[in-house]
């Protein structure tokens, strides 16, 4: 990992995704077509990725309209990297042994972005994940979007 920034933004094919600091380390919480905000709503960071495992209950997270769980918020960023093809970012979740590690790859002349999630136990006891997002996406379109010519 590099300097610990405040904020990350990465920009590709007309979207900005946002990234701010939070006690865990980086946290997606934008999804526009500018990275210079004029009026923004609030958004809440959280990783790009949403995951549940069996025992733990999944109460509300404030993040998701479907309360999933509060169990990615616990995890602490690693490390990351990016550059103008991907952005990679390990997530750790210390008292459960998970790590999780995304990939948003950016493909050229597209607005289109492929994220891959992998989650890999390293600690000691087994753990049953009961829910793996595919992508999880804060703060879309906090700057009111952009009209579609």
């Amino acid at each position: 990992m590099t300097d610990k920034p405040e904020t990350l933004t990465i920009e590709h094919a007309g979207m900005a995704i946002g990234f701010t600091d939070t006690e865990n380390g980086l946290m997606q919480y934008t999804f526009n077509t500018e990275s210079n905000l004029k009026s923004k709503v609030p958004a809440i960071p959280f990783p790009p990725f949403e995951l549940a495992v069996a025992g733990i209950p999944y109460g509300h997270s404030p993040a998701l309209i479907a309360g999933l769980t509060n169990l990615p918020r616990e995890m602490k960023l690693q490390s990351w990297s990016s550059d103008e093809e991907k952005l990679t970012m390990a997530y750790k979740h210390e008292r459960l042994g998970l790590k999780v590690e995304t990939e948003l790859r950016f493909i050229p002349g597209a607005a289109v972005i492929r994220q891959s999630t992998v989650v890999t136990n390293e600690g000691t006891l087994p753990v049953v994940l009961t829910h793996v997002s595919s992508m999880c996406v804060q703060g879309i379109a906090t700057d009111g979007g952009a009209a579609l010519a």
